[in-house]
């Protein structure tokens, strides 16, 4: 019963993932398209952070897929350098509009 239960959480945020990632897919696609017209800085900017949104959210969508395959035993663990500086960098520059938005300053130190 409980193995039953494993397979199918497994199959449903196979599904579920695989539902999502296909529209996001697809908005990131037309994103890199847009961009590559003639665009303000503004709008470039804009741009990177729907993309780098986007990407964040594909790499979230994985994860979740990968949580299920840890129930069942089938994942891998890789040990890889990443630069925290650039991490912290994306994850600032993702929420800058909703600090804006709520008229905050964001102070580095």
């Amino acid at each position: 019963m409980a193995k039953n239960a494993v397979v199918s959480k497994q199959q449903f945020l196979s599904n579920i993932t695989h539902e999502i990632r296909t529209p996001m897919n697809s908005s990131i696609g037309f994103t890199k398209v847009f961009m590559k017209t003639a665009l303000t800085e503004k709008q470039q900017e804009y741009l990177e952070a729907i993309k780098s949104s986007g990407n964040t959210l594909i790499v979230l969508i994985n994860d979740i897929l990968n949580l299920a395959k840890v129930d069942c035993g089938k994942i891998i663990f890789i040990n890889s350098p990443f630069k925290i500086t650039e991490s912290i960098t994306t994850i600032i520059h993702l929420f800058e509009p909703k600090i804006q938005e709520m008229n905050l300053e964001l102070v580095r130190e």
